[in-house]
């Protein structure tokens, strides 16, 4: 019998070669493309929380002016209600929608809480604003919330309040009754001291 003439079926060297390396390419295609949209949505978020921390301080201006906070009827995207110190209620710069902000409903607030949504789910501090399971307000759920530091129930962290009482250190990772409400731990954060939601504490 001749079998000089049978066919062996297979990859070269150089064929295994060239699909390693193509799989390894578009690995890296695909690496680069999730890191990228993981650093845009990092920045769109900086950009978010800057607005809300801009927002706050004018707020607590108006506070300091008036006595109550801005009521809601005053606060719209692009609106004045904020001037001199905000020319215009600032806009999530990346869906043009307001952020979403409420009081306690009346003519003058005393209170206020201040919404957005971060895109980057694994932002600590959506775990710390005690938005890890959403926070609703205005028919929505938020993943990030800021708020006046006597708002109940509000963002995560009320503070910085220093000293808590007359000896901080005591009351770390503990329900303190200094703080605005019950259901708040102080904690210390880049040395200042806050009061800071807990649920072990409601």
């Amino acid at each position: 019998m001749d079998d000089t003439n049978h066919t062996v079926l297979g990859f070269t060297l150089v064929e295994l070669l060239t699909v390693i390396s193509i799989i390894g390419l578009l690995a890296m295609i695909a690496i680069l493309a999730l890191r990228g949209e993981t650093q845009i949505q990092k920045a769109q978020d900086s950009r978010r929380k800057g607005d809300l921390s801009k927002t706050q301080r004018c707020l607590e201006e108006y506070y300091n002016d008036h006595g109550y906070y801005l009521p809601t009827s005053q606060y719209a995207c692009g609106g004045s209600g904020l001037s001199p110190c905000m020319p215009k209620i600032l806009c999530d710069p990346y869906g043009g929608q307001g952020y979403t902000y409420q009081t306690d409903g009346s003519a003058k607030p005393g209170w206020y809480k201040l919404y957005t949504n971060l895109r980057y789910a694994s932002d600590p501090l959506i775990g710390q604003a005690g938005c890890s399971g959403g926070c609703p307000a205005g028919g929505s759920i938020y993943n990030y919330v800021v708020s006046s530091p006597n708002a109940s129930g509000g963002s995560s962290c009320q503070g910085p309040i220093a000293p808590i009482c007359s000896q901080p250190q005591n009351y770390v990772g503990v329900c303190a009754s200094c703080c605005p409400g019950a259901g708040y731990r102080v904690q210390q954060i880049d040395g200042f001291y806050y009061c800071c939601m807990d649920a072990t504490c409601q």
